[in-house]
């Protein structure tokens, strides 16, 4: 009896293992480029958008895979203030070197007035 328990938690264990390390790496993928650098994309946030805002301009603007783990991403890395303005991005940068960028305020053109 106890060694179909221990069988049974070690499984168990094992499935928990498992499915940690496949979020890590969806995760992981999801946030990774997703073209190539020589393909430029121009953002443009605004004055006041929300953290929520930019990640979902930066996934319409097709350069995030995943909205949600841009939400958490974000979410993890609440010191980041990301400031407006027009920003030349490209494909092949992943959605950390984005958020930088944003971050930075390294923009291509100050669009506040």
């Amino acid at each position: 009896m106890k060694k179909r328990i221990i069988i049974a938690i070690s499984a168990i264990l094992a499935l928990i293992v498992v499915l940690l390390v496949g979020l890590v790496i969806f995760y992981n993928v999801s946030l990774s480029a997703v073209g190539d650098a020589k393909d430029k994309v121009v953002v443009v946030i605004e004055n006041g958008t929300s953290s929520k805002g930019v990640v979902n301009k930066v996934y319409d603007a097709g350069l995030l895979r995943n909205k949600f783990c841009g939400y958490v991403y974000v979410k993890l890395n609440d010191d980041l203030t990301l400031q407006a303005g027009t920003y030349e991005l490209n494909r092949g940068m992943d959605f950390k070197t984005i958020m930088n960028e944003i971050n930075s305020g390294n923009v291509l053109e100050n669009t506040i007035d």
